[in-house]
């Protein structure tokens, strides 16, 4: 039995899924084992992923029925004692698990750890935030608004039997995992690096299928907001997601559905504190 298992659910990634599997495989830490749940992929993704021929890798081939199932069946195949998601097309950085790996033993009481990550976008690559947060989290909606904090597939692992409590809806077809998310920082106490251990390839999620609306393709479906943070780092997810994907999503100030007109005051106060703040460390890196 590994100490972690790396779950991927794979639709469709004929393009990525070599690359995602790879950096999985040159991790500077090697006891895990590598989960691939295959949702029924159209496209020639299976005979890349048996390509491979590794004892490490188990491929699950399942009928089509959305990430959330896919996930949530990763899980119950899991024998690792900790579950690390990692998307088809995004990859791992080579001392990732090593990271993660050195916080589960300096703080055995913590279930859920998260990390900072890479953005890839337009060809560039850009550390996601500046200001991640080390050490335990409070008010995670609030820091993950102000950009210090903000777990996601590839940068954040969790304790098998925690997860088991928190079962991937598989009626949404896209933002399962941040549903989870939102409902973990509820409820558990997580702790987060600065160091990051992952690239998130947004580049692969504009040029993927379709995306519908996202408030009825999420947000729609979102438990009810029980305090401002909340509501805002609810209305940034939107943005983020409106950004990449431009000509699916409605306007930003449907923002309103979530936030108030006070509410969308200080979400954009807080961004532009953190761009201005970005924008200072930059000059100071290059002195």
């Amino acid at each position: 039995m590994s100490l972690i298992s790396i779950i991927i659910p794979l639709y469709n990634k004929k393009d990525c899924i070599y690359n995602t599997i790879q950096s999985v495989l040159n991790q500077s830490y090697k006891d895990f084992e590598l989960i691939v749940v295959d949702d029924g992929s159209t496209d020639n993704s299976a005979e890349i992923v048996r390509s491979f021929n590794n004892d490490k890798i188990h491929y699950i081939l399942k009928n089509n029925n959305g990430p959330s199932s896919a996930r949530n069946l990763g899980v119950q195949k899991a024998s690792g004692e900790w579950i690390l998601f990692l998307d088809a097309d995004d990859e791992l950085l080579s001392n990732a698990l090593a990271i993660f790996v050195q916080l589960i033993n300096s703080h055995p009481e913590i279930k859920c750890f998260s990390s900072n990550y890479y953005i890839k976008f337009n060809g560039k690559r850009n550390l996601y935030t500046h200001f991640y947060k080390n050490g335990f989290v409070k008010n995670a909606f609030k820091l993950w608004v102000y950009q210090r904090f903000m777990p996601r597939a590839g940068a954040a692992i969790f304790k098998k039997s925690t997860l088991n409590g928190y079962h991937y809806n598989e009626k949404l077809r896209r933002y399962e995992d941040a549903d989870v998310l939102f409902r973990m920082m509820r409820n558990e106490k997580f702790y987060s690096t600065s160091q990051a251990t992952m690239i998130y390839n947004c580049d692969s999620l504009a040029a993927s299928h379709a995306r519908e609306n996202i408030y009825e393709d999420f947000l729609g479906h979102l438990y009810i907001a029980k305090n401002k943070w909340e509501r805002i780092a609810i209305l940034d997810l939107f943005l983020q997601c409106k950004k990449i994907y431009p000509t699916q999503y409605k306007d930003v100030y449907a923002g309103r559905k979530f936030c108030s007109v006070l509410d969308l005051f200080r979400y954009r106060y807080s961004k532009l504190m953190n761009e201005l703040l970005g924008f200072i460390n930059r000059i100071l890196n290059k002195l």
